[in-house]
Order: structure tokens, then sequence, then C-alpha cells
């Protein structure tokens, strides 16, 4: 029998046991999953649930492949927020270095157009780290 389904016979009452004596007469499981274990599986769950989220999204507007696509997008999005741990991030970074100045391009030329309109601009579109010029 497996450690986990063995019967904890501190917990029975003996046969000739005083009536009065109570114990409890239950098993005792071990389900509890270590630490390790627990976060891999919350990680592996971040990553899931979007996919079948845009699957069903995809299902319900009958295009399987937008709804995929949104899926894997949400998740690659929340897989690249956990920093070490992330799958996502080491193989996209070769794709971020090289799409990095011009997406930076592209915010400093919005950033111009909202200033211009004379509304608030985040400053983190003025400081992209890329090394793309300011228009």
């Amino acid at each position: 029998m497996l450690p986990e389904y063995e019967i904890d016979r501190s917990h029975i009452a003996p046969a000739g046991a005083a009536p009065g004596a109570r114990r409890d007469k239950y098993v005792r499981y071990s389900h509890e999953m270590t630490d390790d274990t627990a976060e891999a599986s919350a990680r592996a769950l971040m990553r899931a649930v979007p996919v079948i989220y845009g699957l069903l999204l995809g299902a319900l507007i009958e295009n399987f492949l937008l709804g995929a696509s949104l899926g894997v997008a949400l998740s690659i999005a929340l897989d690249s927020r956990m920093g070490r741990d992330s799958l996502s991030l080491p193989l996209l970074r070769p794709l971020f270095v090289s799409a990095c100045p011009a997406i930076a391009a592209i915010m400093h030329g919005l950033a111009r157009v909202i200033r211009a309109s004379r509304l608030p601009v985040p400053s983190s579109w003025d400081d992209m780290p890329c090394g793309a010029p300011k228009l």
C-alpha cells in the first residue's frame, strides 16, 4: 500500500476501550503539494487558461484562429510578467531587440502628436531604452 493511503492507527481506539473515550476514526491522507510543485502548477495554469478561454471565445465568434491567437497573445503577456520563470521571454528576446527601434520611433511620434493636442503623455513613451532617435 502506498504511504499516503496508509491508516494512521494512532487515532483508532483499541477494541476494549472505555465507552467515554472518544478517538477519531478516519484515514489521514497527505495530499498537500510541496511549495515548488504548487508554484509550478500555478504557472502552468497561468499559461494554459488564457489559451483555453481564447479557444472558447473563438468558438463563440465562430473563428477559432482569432480566438486562439488572442488566447496565445494573452498567455505570452502573462508569462512575460513571471520574470525569471518565464518561458516566452528567452524565445521572444531576439524579436524584441530587432523590433524595439521601430516601436520606439512609433511611440515618440505618437507622443509628439498627443503633446501637440495638449494632452498628457506618459513619460515612458519618451524614454524607450532602445537607442532609437527621437523625432
